[in-house]
């Protein structure tokens, strides 16, 4: 049997890891090659996430947006808190991939603007 949590532990998890993006200051949606050379940062609110519903955090203000500063493929997103240390890894895919982050095209070029129209955390079940 699979280690299974309760949705108040959910809840408790997904806010606990949703606060460390806001801790330094605003954190950012950080869109990488596989080098990792940088494509694009997002920057979320004060509050990157809204508080958790059984065990899911949706992203606030959304849409949100970033101009490229890089060109290439898209590989990796990281979400960093305000002093720029990692707190989530992901994969980055174009739509129906199967990537965490999924995108309409991987190819971004710099000056290139780049909008997250929607984003959740969801903790282990």
């Amino acid at each position: 049997m699979a280690i299974t949590h309760t949705t108040a532990a959910r809840d408790t998890i997904s806010d606990a890891v949703t606060a460390l993006i806001d801790s330094g200051g605003a954190g950012k949606l950080r869109i990488t090659t596989s080098a990792p050379a940088t494509l694009v940062e997002i920057t979320f609110g004060a509050t990157a996430f809204g508080n958790s519903s059984v065990g899911v955090c949706t992203v606030n203000g959304l849409p949100l947006e970033g101009t490229a500063s890089g060109t290439g493929v898209a590989a990796i997103c990281k979400l960093i808190n305000g002093s720029s240390t990692d707190v989530i890894t992901g994969t980055v895919t174009a739509t129906g991939g199967g990537g965490d982050l999924t995108l309409v095209s991987t190819t971004i070029t710099s000056g290139e603007v780049v909008r997250l129209t929607a984003g959740t955390y969801t903790a282990p079940p």
